[in-house]
């Protein structure tokens, strides 16, 4: 896994006046291993906030681009390996929701600078034609 850290500066834009810097927040980013970027962390570099995202088992995911998704882009570990081109036959493999792994790599929780959290629930999605 990887680390990267991103940040953006706010600077006062009054007319006919020095810039002055008024804050930077910073961004930490892990990649992993599948080539995905999960944002882990923003705070302000003054320390006067920090949200941190937390990831259900985001290590367990398969190589970025494994055609292993259901209709709604989520993993699923059925491979489509027919041609796109063979609709039926292909969006047939890719209607199947497996709840499991569905549930891998997406956020979970975000707790913010107040100590206060919120997690997040998911359920798959239902349609019919």
């Amino acid at each position: 896994m990887y680390e990267k850290v991103f940040f953006i500066l706010m600077f006062t834009s009054m007319p006919f006046s020095v810039e002055t810097k008024l804050r930077q927040i910073d961004f930490r980013y892990t990649e992993t291993n599948t080539l995905r970027l999960f944002l882990d962390f923003v705070h302000d570099s003054q320390g006067n906030f920090g949200y941190e995202f937390y990831y259900n088992n985001r290590s367990q995911l398969p190589e970025y681009l494994s055609n292993k998704l259901d209709h709604w882009g989520f993993y699923n570990n059925i491979n489509a390996g027919v041609l796109p081109s063979d609709y039926n036959a292909y969006y047939n493999m890719r209607d199947s929701v497996d709840f499991q792994y569905l549930s891998l790599g997406i956020l979970n929780k975000i707790k913010y600078p107040t100590g206060g959290y919120t997690e997040l629930v998911y359920e798959p999605h239902e349609y019919r034609k």
